[in-house]
């Protein structure tokens, strides 16, 4: 073997050392902090405890009426549509889908060994464990695919840096702390971008299977699901588009299913059959969708209450990057992850609950993140905006940290809560507090806030081991710190032919 098949050997094997250890520091930074089950989560979990637990009429099926023991007040969530006699989630099915076969795991696992499922700790536990397989293992893999998709535009270094700025600058890190759906629909974007961008084999089939379970997890994400098949279409290759059909089916016919089963109607979204509280505007369409409105615009995109760029001032730098895609003849995937930029933000101005309910950011547009982050690549070469995006992703992140240590949840009635969170952390540092979690949220039919709900409901390892108020951030900042400094040294030592 010459010299040249050895360190291109040794290359190959640090490379998947780096991968698989990106991989894992995604997984456990995002599993530290768990922010436990409100209306949105409970709505998805009830799903798949009534689905799995033997016992009820609900068994086996997508009703959740033994959950929804006072719908009026919501309790245990107000996430419910109602359809022929029945309560269901609201919700788009595709958390229920990957939560249900994993909770049936546990459970029969859990009764053989004589652990009751239905006990409130144990099935706070089991919450916990449901969400690390729903969304942040998810997030984890797709982490990774969206760093080798990078690879196509820049060198390593700042495909990790992108990817760094993905994950721990935007909302997709404090939505990965909770079961909203959000962040598994944005990390099945990243994995079929991945597997279409690379172009090979049976490419088309997988990322439209992909894109196909995006939609299944947020009915939004068909705006994403529409733009790749029409991508499809325009590099005029039957191939191609049949693949992409091929692979989005198996989730067509599943959305089709659980609606039938659900709703009646194979072609239809639990909204159109949403808690009466969520429909005010009966001149909408389905109560929801009007024309876009230039107070969401704004709301969205510049203000303290739910602007991207508020939250995530890094992402700013898309502005000048458009600039350039539109200036010469860019990547097809570049002027792609424009349109759905685009388009979301239509989407999202047209909606009557455009800011989200009781949250903080701009949830809806986190599946579209991936497409902001994207479009940075054309930046890279740049020494100043490289700069720029250093200099712009600290305030992102320590933004995304406070919020996924305190809590995505907040009350709509909070018109600044990113002041809030801070504010939130100078009374804890003045006044030490054993935690940082405001919210105490029950599950299933409890009812009361007992010492049980209140350690495990919602937590952070750090408080587990004891560790009090900001202190309990300080294992995770040290883990951070390390792995940030391991990864950089690893990157030196993989030889990049890659020259963006």
């Amino acid at each position: 073997m010459s010299s040249a098949q050895i360190s291109g050997t040794c290359d190959s094997r640090q490379s998947r050392r780096f991968e698989s250890a990106l991989v894992i520091s995604v997984f456990l930074s995002l599993a530290y902090f768990y922010n436990g089950a409100a209306w949105n989560h409970n709505s998805r979990l009830n799903t798949i405890f009534a689905f799995v637990e033997p016992g009820t009429t609900d068994y086996l099926s997508f009703s959740i009426d033994r959950f929804i023991t006072d719908p009026a007040n919501g309790v245990n969530t107000g996430d419910w549509a109602w359809y022929d006699g029945h309560f269901y989630s609201n919700k788009a099915p595709g958390i229920a889908l990957v939560g249900i076969p994993f909770y049936a795991v546990i459970f029969h696992l859990e009764r053989m060994m004589r652990i009751n499922p239905g006990d409130e700790t144990v099935a706070l536990v089991n919450a916990y464990l449901i969400h690390l397989w729903t969304t942040v293992m998810p997030v984890a893999v797709a982490s990774l695919c969206f760093f080798r998709l990078l690879l196509r535009f820049v060198a390593r270094y700042h495909a990790l840096c992108l990817t760094a700025g993905l994950v721990w600058g935007t909302l997709l890190f404090p939505f990965s702390t909770q079961i909203w759906g959000h962040a598994t629909a944005a990390a099945f974007i990243m994995i079929a971008l991945y597997v279409i961008a690379e172009d090979k084999k049976h490419a088309y089939p997988v990322a439209g299977f992909f894109a196909g379970a995006a939609v299944l997890t947020e009915y939004s994400c068909a705006i994403t699901a529409v733009t790749l098949a029409a991508a499809a279409a325009l590099r005029k290759d039957g191939r191609r588009m049949g693949g992409f059909i091929a692979g989005i089916t198996p989730s067509f016919l599943a959305f089709c299913l659980y609606h039938k089963i659900c709703f009646g109607r194979a072609i239809t979204v639990a909204n159109a059959y949403n808690n009466p509280y969520f429909l005010s505007h009966q001149d909408h369409v389905a109560g929801l969708f009007a024309l876009p409105e230039l107070e969401a615009l704004w709301g969205l995109t510049f203000s303290p209450y739910r602007g991207l760029f508020a939250y995530m001032p890094v992402l700013l730098l898309v502005l000048p990057a458009c600039t350039h895609v539109f200036r010469r003849r860019s990547e097809w995937l570049l002027r792609l992850a424009v349109v759905n930029i685009i388009a979301f933000l239509a989407m999202n101005t047209a909606f009557n609950g455009w800011h989200g309910g009781a949250c903080t950011g701009p949830r809806y547009q986190i599946p579209v993140l991936p497409f902001y982050i994207l479009l940075l690549t054309v930046l890279a070469k740049q020494r100043l905006w490289r700069v720029m995006f250093a200099l712009l992703l600290i305030p992102s992140c320590l933004n995304m940290l406070l919020c996924s240590a305190i809590s995505p949840v907040v009350p709509s009635t909070v018109q600044n809560p990113l002041l809030s969170y801070y504010r939130g952390v100078g009374l804890t540092l003045q006044h030490p507090a054993d935690i940082l979690q405001p919210w105490s949220f029950p599950i299933r039919d409890q009812s009361v806030i007992t010492p049980a709900i209140d350690t495990y409901s919602a937590f952070n390892l750090g408080s587990l081991a004891g560790l009090g108020g900001v202190w309990s951030l300080l294992p995770w900042i040290t883990a951070m710190a390390a792995a940030a400094a391991v990864g950089t040294f690893a990157l030196t030592r993989i030889r990049d032919d890659n020259t963006g």
